[in-house]
């Protein structure tokens, strides 16, 4: 028994008493956006400068110094994010990771002792191997899976990613191509929206090779990251279900389909099938999203990488769980509302969308979703006023599938009428507004303002003043010259 091991033992008779309580009761209730980093500690920031300094001693290229200063910049933008509240501090969701990341590093043997997991804020379904021993995992992708075992192997991977060195190596590999300066000048072009067809054949051609090479690097992780899934214990076939769901990321994980938008359809006010239906025309900006934009894309063919796995699978073989899956269950219900929060401080309002409209589906008395929705419905209008596109909406949805094109499809073609009379609607229907609720008042009287409703709008006003005295809202709502709203909304006044 190794070191790993017998910590490992130590630590999980601990965890089953920390996860074992609820987070918050299976109906949803009761959620708050979870604790954050404010800064990071000195002991967790030492230890990943201190991985940082040592990756750059691996360096053994011509391009030394600008791939050194290339992991710096990095190191900087990580602190940032920190900073900046990108990472979650809550105990349920980083002591189940700890736990995995525990488990499978007293299984097996790791050249470099490697760092800790971050949880990130982020809708993506995404992880990724930050190159210095630390592995980020976004609360979008922990709210897809479902069971132990699929984290487990999204952890190997990225564990395999940093025992194979792919991030110094595709580094090294983009700094030393002679190509890299003529492809940053086209794509910066292109960016500026100087769009011409050599530019897009550059950063095409570039695209497709780098794409080939990650596909390798991929290929390789799942590989020997799947050696370490195995020799942890883990149902060897949940690799093959964790990859299926990477490729279904767009779909609604428990309502897809027309019901998606069910809390957006009204008896007097039926939602429109034409609202979901792809716009004819597309744009010469799409191209550059479609290179650029899906995260997905980094990850090779699903297919080529279930057919590179199956070969060593044992479906008989393996534990699913060594947490109870009510603990799983909880913690993943959990990352699931909290990406929705996640979306909307990132400026994605479509997937935050997205993510709200599902779990206001399951949960329909919830009031954290049905703000949510609300907020988000009230922030388009606001921004539909202005003479400009949408903001934190994607152009196009050609890059996207299902579920998710659906919706982004709905938010561009919804006209702003239709659009103020949906979130009228919403927020005033009965089991939708809560009376408690501050900002559901707010919301209602804003879009009585948007869609000229005054006699229902001083209502609002009349009955939020006698039941909130010292409501936050209330100079707002006095303000005859006001047009934008509270400090919440600032990204989009």
């Amino acid at each position: 028994m190794n070191f790993y091991h017998l910590k490992y033992l130590l630590v999980s008779v601990l965890l089953v008493v920390c996860l074992s309580r609820d987070v918050f009761c299976q109906s949803g209730f009761g959620f708050h956006p979870l604790k954050l980093y404010s800064n990071l500690s000195e002991e967790k920031w030492n230890g990943i400068a201190l991985r940082t300094k040592l990756e750059i001693n691996k360096i053994n290229s011509s391009k030394k110094n600008q791939i050194a200063d290339l992991f710096e910049k990095r190191l900087d933008l990580l602190k940032r994010d920190f900073n900046n509240k990108k990472f979650i501090e809550d105990s349920t969701l980083q002591n189940l990771v700890d736990s995995i990341w525990r488990r499978l590093l007293a299984n097996n043997s790791i050249s470099s002792k490697p760092g800790e997991i971050l949880i990130s804020k982020s809708s993506d379904v995404n992880a990724l191997s930050y190159g210095e021993g630390t592995v980020i995992v976004n609360t979008g992708l922990i709210g897809r899976l479902r069971n132990e075992s699929q984290i487990a192997f999204t952890l190997a991977h990225e564990l395999a990613h940093y025992e194979l060195q792919h991030t110094l190596n595709i580094i090294t590999k983009h700094l030393e191509s002679p190509e890299t300066r003529k492809v940053m000048k086209a794509f910066a072009r292109l960016k500026a929206g100087q769009i011409n067809q050599k530019d897009i054949l550059t950063t095409q051609a570039w695209a497709y090779s780098t794409s080939s090479y990650i596909r390798e690097e991929e290929l390789a992780a799942d590989s020997l990251g799947f050696l370490y899934f195995k020799n942890s214990g883990y149902r060897q076939e949940q690799c093959i279900d964790f990859l299926r769901i990477l490729d279904s990321t767009n779909v609604a994980k428990h309502n897809s389909g027309d019901r998606l938008f069910n809390p957006l359809s009204f008896a007097t006010y039926p939602f429109k099938t034409t609202w979901v239906k792809d716009p004819a025309k597309r744009f010469a900006r799409d191209t550059l999203k479609e290179l650029f934009l899906d995260s997905i894309r980094t990850h090779p063919d699903i297919d080529i990488r279930i057919r590179n796995l199956s070969k060593w699978i044992n479906k008989e073989k393996g534990v699913l769980n060594f947490l109870s899956q009510k603990n799983i269950d909880n913690a993943m219900l959990l990352a699931e509302f909290e990406s929705i929060e996640g979306a909307f401080e990132n400026n994605r309002f479509d997937k935050c969308l997205f993510q709200a409209l599902q779990l206001k589906s399951r949960y329909p008395q919830n009031d954290y979703v049905t703000t949510m929705i609300g907020r988000i419905l009230l922030s388009l209008n606001i921004q539909r006023i202005k003479p400009k596109p949408y903001l934190f909406v994607a152009n196009s949805s050609s890059i996207y599938k299902y579920d998710l094109r659906a919706v982004i499809n709905f938010l561009n073609n919804v006209d702003l009428k239709d659009l103020g009379e949906l979130t009228f609607r919403f927020i005033n229907l009965k089991g939708n507004f809560n009376s408690d609720n501050e900002e559901h008042y707010f919301i209602l009287w804003k879009i009585c303002d948007i869609t000229d409703r005054n006699e229902t709008m001083n209502k609002v006003k009349t009955v939020y003043e006698q039941r909130f005295p010292q409501g936050e809202y209330l100079d707002d709502m006095r303000k005859p010259e006001f047009s934008g709203v509270k400090i919440r909304y600032k990204n989009i006044k």
